[in-house]
């Protein structure tokens, strides 16, 4: 997925947040949105002495490890009422979400080895893009609209 795409996708998870749990900060959601493309710019990219541009951290190794980014969510999520819980939770669901709409990808990632990266292989970054981030957007209203419909019928 392209960096705007993350953009996106991170941006509608944070509207899923507030649907789901509504008691959120607004910091934790903006974290949402940073957390979505974290994965990337946590690789500390740089240019070498050639203007080359490099990373740091090797593309698609730890700042994209599930089980890391799993451990965050879990952790951050027994203190999301408080400040820096929120905060952290949010960007921990960013990251997953980015890991999300990476995992599709041929490059894939890494999933329980940080180092081994496991792929759907359904579609390279960028391609399809137009219909999932979309697609995706609607499946979060359609649970914002459940949700709506099922507090009026109680």
């Amino acid at each position: 997925m392209t960096k705007a795409g993350h953009h996106f996708t991170g941006f509608i998870t944070a509207a899923l947040l507030l649907i789901v749990m509504p008691d959120l900060n607004v910091f934790g959601l903006a974290a949402c949105v940073a957390g979505a493309t974290a994965p990337d710019w946590l690789e500390i990219v740089h240019h070498d002495s050639n203007g080359k541009r490099r990373s740091l951290i090797p593309h698609r190794t730890i700042t994209h490890w599930l089980v890391l980014w799993l451990a965050l969510a879990v952790f951050c999520f027994t203190f999301s009422h408080e400040l820096f819980g929120a905060i952290g939770f949010g960007f921990a669901m960013g990251g997953l979400t980015h890991l999300a709409f990476d995992i599709p990808n041929p490059s894939g990632v890494p999933v329980l080895n940080p180092l081994k990266n496991t792929s759907l292989k359904l579609w390279s970054s960028g391609e399809l893009e137009w219909i999932v981030v979309p697609g995706y957007g609607l499946v979060v209203f359609l649970i914002y609209a459940l949700k709506s419909w099922l507090i009026k019928s109680v």
